[in-house]
């Protein structure tokens, strides 16, 4: 990746390839490619980003993600969205059995389990 988007750090890129690699186990219409990847690292060394955070996905999720229904479900699986079970997202989509703890850092969301 690094040679591809000249400018990531290790630390992102780490962190993009695990949240890549995390998205590609959804049910999706159409999962995000090796170049959609490039392109969301890309997007994201321009705005000088040092590690994913909730915003950055919200507002990036167009890069790596095509379909309107395909993104609030990686929203929610990655705890970037506000979207609880039962409950109504931003975007007027309704969700079930999705809810996931929130974090700053979208790395921290896929390391620590949510606790119960």
């Amino acid at each position: 990746m690094r040679l591809k988007a000249p400018g990531v750090g290790a630390a992102l890129a780490q962190q993009l390839v695990e949240t890549v690699q995390s998205i590609r186990t959804l049910d999706l219409r159409k999962a995000p490619s090796i170049s959609e990847t490039l392109d969301w690292a890309q997007s994201l060394v321009v705005l000088n980003a040092p590690q994913l955070t909730r915003e950055l996905i919200e507002a990036t999720i167009g890069a790596i993600i095509k379909y309107d229904r395909d993104a609030e479900k990686v929203l929610v699986h990655l705890g970037a969205s506000d979207a609880r079970p039962g409950q109504q997202s931003h975007a007027g989509h309704s969700y079930d059995r999705h809810g996931h703890h929130h974090h700053d850092s979208v790395y921290e969301n896929m390391r620590e389990p949510r606790q119960r």
